[in-house]
C-alpha cells in the first residue's frame, strides 16, 4: 500500500470523526473536545474532503505506475497533520485541567492519530505544521484560546483554591478543581505557566477574534449528510479504483503445455515502513503520555463561569 492510499484511508477516518463532531456540537453546544465551535468543524471537513479528492485523482491517474510524485501527498499530510495537531493541543490543556482515566478520550485518540501519520511520513522533530489557509488560521486561533482559558484557570484556582464558582458546578468537581490546586497544579507548574505564555504572547500579535458564526443543529443534520454522501462517493471511487488495479492480467500462453499451470502475476504491494519518532521538535513544549478530561459540560461552565472568550 502506497503512502498516497495510507494517506486517504486515514483522511476518510478522521473526516467521518469531524462530522460526528460538528452534528454533536451542534446539538449539545459543547462536546467532548472542549468547546470549538461547531460552524468551524464544519468548515474544517470541507477542507479535509477537498485534500480527500485531490489524493484520489493522483491515486486514479497513477494506480498503474510504479512511483508517484509525492508534491500533492506532502501538501496535503501537512494540513491534515495540522488539523490532528491541534485536536491534540486542546486535549493536552484539558489533561493539565483534570485527569480522566477513561480510554475514549480525545487525547488517547489524536495520540493515536498522530502515530499512525508517522508511519505513514516520518516527521520526527519537525514541530507543529503551520496553517496555510484562512480556516486553517481560525482554527489555530481558536485552539489556542481554549488552551490560554483553560491554563488561565489552572492558574487561577492555584494562587486561590478556595476561589468561588457558580453554582451550577457539581461540588464533586470543584473538589477535584481545589485539589488539583496545591498538588497537580503545582505538579505540572513549569507546563502550565509555559504553555500559558505561550498562549498569551500568540493571542497578543494575532490579529484574529474568535470564530463566533452558528451552526443549528437542524442545519448540522443537513450538512452531514451531505458530507456523508460526499465521503462515501470519495471513498467508493478508492475501493472501486483498488479492485481494478489488484484485478488480475491476462498472461500470454507461452508454453502450451505448461497451459493449465500457468498463474495470474500479481505485483505485490509496496509498505512504507518509517522510522517512528517523537511528535513536536524541541522547541515546543514537550508533550507527553497521560489521559485528558472528555469535558462534555464541565469545562465550558467553569470557562463561561471566569468570563473568558467563548468559543
Amino acid at each position: 500500500m502506497s503512502q498516497y492510499t495510507r494517506l486517504f484511508e486515514f483522511l476518510c477516518d478522521l473526516i467521518d470523526i469531524q462530522i460526528k463532531k460538528y452534528v454533536e456540537l451542534a446539538k449539545l453546544k459543547v462536546g467532548e473536545d472542549a468547546i470549538i465551535n461547531a460552524a468551524l468543524i464544519y468548515e474544517e471537513v470541507n477542507e479535509l474532503l477537498g485534500f480527500a479528492e485531490k489524493l484520489l485523482k493522483e491515486i486514479e491517474a497513477n494506480s498503474k505506475s510504479d512511483s508517484m510524485d509525492m508534491t500533492i501527498f506532502d501538501h496535503v499530510f501537512e494540513q491534515v497533520k495540522f488539523y490532528v495537531e491541534q485536536e491534540y493541543l486542546r486535549s493536552y490543556a484539558e489533561w493539565l485541567l483534570i485527569e480522566n482515566n477513561s480510554k475514549d478520550t480525545v487525547y488517547n485518540r489524536t495520540k493515536e492519530q498522530l502515530l499512525r501519520l508517522s508511519e505513514i511520513k516520518s516527521f520526527d522533530d519537525k514541530g507543529f505544521s503551520q496553517p496555510s489557509t484562512e480556516i486553517q488560521q481560525q482554527c489555530q486561533h481558536d485552539s489556542v484560546q481554549i488552551v490560554y482559558s483553560i491554563l488561565n484557570l489552572a492558574r487561577e484556582v492555584r494562587k486561590n483554591p478556595d476561589m468561588e464558582f457558580d453554582d451550577s458546578i457539581p461540588h464533586s468537581k470543584l473538589n477535584v478543581l481545589r485539589r488539583n490546586a496545591t498538588t497537580r497544579y503545582v505538579e505540572f507548574g513549569n507546563e502550565i505557566d509555559k504553555l500559558h505564555q505561550h498562549s498569551e504572547e500568540f493571542l497578543q500579535q494575532s490579529g484574529l477574534g474568535v470564530f463566533d458564526a452558528e451552526l443549528a443543529y437542524e442545519s448540522a443534520l443537513s450538512k452531514a449528510k451531505d458530507h456523508d454522501l460526499k465521503l462515501n462517493t470519495l471513498f467508493g471511487r478508492y475501493k472501486e479504483n483498488k479492485e481494478t488495479a489488484s484485478a488480475p492480467q491476462s498472461l500470454a500462453l507461452i508454453n502450451k503445455v505448461d497451459e493449465e499451470n500457468i498463474m495470474t502475476e500479481k505485483k505485490p504491494s509496496t509498505e512504507v515502513s518509517d522510522k517512528k519518532g517523537t511528535f513536536f521538535s524541541t522547541s515546543n513544549l514537550l508533550f507527553f503520555g497521560g489521559i485528558v478530561l472528555a469535558a462534555v459540560i464541565f469545562v465550558p461552565r467553569l470557562l463561561t463561569h471566569l468570563k473568558v472568550n467563548k468559543l
